[in-house]
């Protein structure tokens, strides 16, 4: 099934997946860290498709078909195209969840400028606690804005209510769509 997926003309489209740093299936799956960062508990980046009751991800044999090289080629070109929205929840803080690859959009320079741009900030900081979850905040956001920021990322992140997967407690500080630091959310942050 992944070998039909990933040549070229295939019907299902391959995306990057963000899978926590813990995944099970790595062992067995293509997958790279997070911006070159393999430390817990910065996330991984996985490749595959989505059927209608679970992904299909590509596997380490399966790079005897075709290259990463050209996968992530692929992968990335489909996320880019892939319709997602930020909605804004207040002056400082957006949203664009919902959609089944919403939290990758992360990996999308291009996406993360307009949040940088869509809030008028220097720098941004952007959570995908879950599986279909993004939000971003100015990173200089009023305390007031900031506390209920961290709250909502936190609930997120412990509410298993939805079944989305989860990713990771980090928030990525962005500029200019340019990765520039991390910070972990614990309970007290």
């Amino acid at each position: 099934d992944v070998l039909r997926a990933i040549v070229p003309d295939a019907k299902h489209e391959i995306y990057p997946i963000l899978k926590a740093w813990d995944w099970p299936a790595k062992a067995f799956s293509v997958h790279e860290a997070f911006a070159g960062t393999d430390k817990p508990p910065v996330p991984l980046v996985a490749y595959g498709y989505e059927t209608e009751d679970h992904y299909i991800f590509v596997g380490k044999a399966d790079l005897a078909a075709r290259p990463l090289a050209e996968i992530k080629l692929e992968a990335f070109a489909n996320l880019e195209k892939y319709p997602v929205t930020w909605k804004r929840i207040n002056n400082y803080v957006l949203t664009a969840s919902g959609e089944e690859f919403s939290a990758e959009k992360i990996l999308s320079k291009e996406f993360l400028v307009e949040a940088q741009r869509t809030l008028n900030a220097k720098q941004i900081l952007v959570g995908v606690p879950r599986r279909t979850v993004i939000y971003a905040v100015d990173a200089a956001a009023p305390q007031v804005d900031m506390e209920m920021f961290y709250r909502v990322f936190r609930h997120t992140y412990a509410d298993d209510s939805f079944g989305n997967a989860v990713i990771t407690n980090l928030l990525f500080e962005y500029r200019d769509g340019v990765l520039v630091g991390a910070r972990e959310v614990d309970g007290k942050s």
